[in-house]
């Protein structure tokens, strides 16, 4: 009985309009109470939400012209990083001892196993930049 003493009290304060005002009568049934929008002044904001233009601020357009610009870049440069990349995997004998160097660095023996280490990273870059960039 608390309950719908509460929900009157409500109803009463925001200027609600009920159609059963008696709180003593069980069987009779009760309707939700009725709010005006206006009374609430919702309507006002609503139709001012759905009127309104979103539009983004300088950050974040300007956030997105620089991720635009990156990838412009790197998908113009692809092919020249692409080779850069696979030179750095060549190996040569030299005419002086008959020891395999890497071509872009001549003081790193093919042998090694730092070369093996860093031949890891360069595969595992090629694979995700290589493929990647096509099909991202």
């Amino acid at each position: 009985d608390e309950s719908k003493g509460a929900i009157s009290t409500i109803a009463r304060r925001f200027g609600a309009k009920t159609d059963v005002e008696s709180d003593d009568d069980e069987d009779t049934p009760r309707q939700s109470p009725i709010i005006n929008a206006a009374d609430l002044r919702t309507k006002k904001r609503v139709e001012a939400m759905d009127n309104a233009t979103f539009e983004k601020s300088w950050e974040s357009k300007a956030i997105d012209e620089v991720l635009m610009m990156g990838v412009i870049v790197l998908w113009y440069l692809y092919p020249t990083i692409v080779q850069y990349l696979v030179g750095l995997m060549r190996c040569r004998t030299l005419d002086s001892g008959g020891e395999v160097y890497l071509i872009a660095d001549l003081s790193l023996k093919c042998s090694e196993p730092i070369h093996a280490f860093w031949m890891f990273l360069l595969f595992v870059f090629i694979i995700v930049y290589v493929i990647g960039i096509p099909w991202g």
